[in-house]
Order: structure tokens, then C-alpha cells, then sequence
């Protein structure tokens, strides 16, 4: 009788176990999610943000140098659109990107307001010093990776496929170097079969 009630207690006591490592587990996922989707988001669109200033700093410092034309259309028109990246990078997230670009594809035709890529890199193509405009083309470029980078980073959904992807990437190299090795040593060994039998 005491065994019995002794094998009760332990499966009470390992129930209760599980069911406390069940909310600990729902709770770790609670505070991961607000992480995520509180600071880290801010975190990232800071960074993002630090980080173009800087590059609109250096279009600054071009035109200070005088190879750029503070009154210009050109450094108008640059300036403006890393205002404007700067200003709404709170707003670029993976889901506002996919609406932005299914709604901007389907009514390409209305909304001669938004190429806004467009804008800028035929202002970039404008500027006549062609030194200063391959310096400005490199760093619009690098603005609109670090929101790439920023886009990616507040992503749940790419930061779990990246890991996915990238294995994927590697494993696909390893196979094909892999059969070039084995298409290698057959066609080697063809040979030597050739060189014997004409021996």
C-alpha cells in the first residue's frame, strides 16, 4: 500500500513538474515576442536611421567641398529623399513592403508619385562630375541596404528562414563540388581504361 501511494505522489509530482515547465515555456515565449516586437524593433530602426544620417552627412559634406550645388535640383532632391527614409523607416516592416509593392505594381499607372528610386537615381545620373556621382551612387546604395539590413532584422519569419536558406546555399555547393569531384575521377578513370586497352 505505501509503494503504491509512493508511485501516486511521484506521478502527481511529475505532472505538476510538466505543467510548470509548460508555463515557464509559454511565459519565455510572452517576454520574447514583447522583446521582439518592442525594443528590438526600435532598436533596429535607430541603427538604420544613425546610419543614414551619417551617409547624408557625407552627400552634405560633397556639396560643402563644392562638388555639389547646395542649390541645385540634384542635392535638392537627394536630400529630400534621405529626409524621407529617414522619417518613415519606423514604418518599413516586411508586411508594409509586400502591400506597398503588390498595391504600387497593380496601379503603376496612377501613382507616377512614388518612384521614388526613380527620382533619385536620375538626379544621381544628372550630377556632372562623374567622381562625385559613382561617391553618391555608393552611398544611396549603402542607405538602402542598411534598410534592407533594418527590413530583414525586424522580420521574424526571414530571421528563422535565413539559417534555413543559408544551409540550403551550402549544402547545394557541397553536392555540386562533390559530383564535379566524382565527374572528375570517372572521367579519369575512362582515360587510364582507354590507355590500357590501346596498350
Amino acid at each position: 500500500m505505501k509503494g503504491f501511494f509512493c508511485i501516486y505522489i511521484l506521478k502527481e509530482a511529475s505532472v505538476s513538474f510538466a505543467g510548470q515547465d509548460t508555463i515557464l515555456a509559454l511565459l519565455a515565449l510572452f517576454a520574447l515576442l514583447l522583446l521582439f516586437y518592442g525594443p528590438w524593433q526600435d532598436f533596429c530602426t535607430d541603427c538604420a536611421r544613425q546610419y543614414i544620417f551619417k551617409r547624408r552627412d557625407d552627400v552634405f559634406d560633397l556639396a560643402l567641398q563644392g562638388k555639389l550645388d547646395f542649390n541645385s535640383d540634384e542635392y535638392k532632391i537627394i536630400r529630400a529623399s534621405f529626409n524621407r527614409i529617414i522619417r518613415f523607416a519606423h514604418e518599413l516592416t516586411l508586411f508594409n513592403f509586400i502591400l506597398f509593392y503588390a498595391d504600387f505594381s497593380t496601379n503603376a499607372g496612377e501613382k507616377a508619385a512614388i518612384p521614388v528610386s526613380h527620382k533619385i537615381n536620375s538626379a544621381i545620373e544628372r550630377i556632372k562630375d562623374e567622381p562625385t556621382r559613382a561617391y553618391v551612387k555608393i552611398i544611396w546604395k549603402e542607405a538602402a541596404l542598411a534598410l534592407a539590413v533594418m527590413l530583414c532584422a525586424k522580420s521574424m519569419a526571414i530571421i528563422f528562414l535565413t539559417p534555413l536558406l543559408i544551409i540550403k546555399s551550402v549544402s547545394n555547393k557541397i553536392i555540386a563540388i562533390i559530383l564535379k569531384e566524382a565527374e572528375h575521377s570517372a572521367s579519369l578513370n575512362i582515360k587510364k581504361r582507354n590507355n590500357a586497352y590501346q596498350a
